[in-house]
């Protein structure tokens, strides 16, 4: 089953996505979703902040890449530093996971005697 995400879709008029656009163009606006679409597959909706491995990975630069995490106030970070995420995502990944942990109980087969 492919996952989801929901989000506005007036999301490029958001004020950080339009300095991220004046800044970045639309290959900005791609990488920012490209990590939101990472986030959303990987454990806990966060990622290392390894800017050489998610460059590789999204076939951009390294410096774009941090920059589009850092700058504009799109994404938060870990007490550490190590990790970042999206407030925004988990907000929106809330009802999806506890709609999803609720069918899980119900449709979960039942144990074998």
């Amino acid at each position: 089953m492919n996952k989801y995400f929901p989000h506005d879709c007036n999301a490029r008029s958001d004020e950080r996505i339009i300095a991220l656009r004046i800044q970045h163009g639309w290959t900005g606006y791609g990488l920012y979703f490209a990590l939101i679409e990472k986030l959303c597959d990987s454990v806990c909706y966060s990622l290392k902040a390894d800017y050489n491995l998610l460059a590789y990975d999204l076939r951009s630069d390294a410096s774009l890449v941090k920059s589009v995490i850092c700058d504009f106030g799109l994404f938060a970070f870990t007490e550490d530093g190590e990790c970042f995420y999206s407030e925004s995502l988990n907000r929106r990944m809330e009802p999806l996971d506890a709609k999803s942990k609720h069918c899980l109980l119900y449709t979960s087969p039942s144990p074998r005697d």
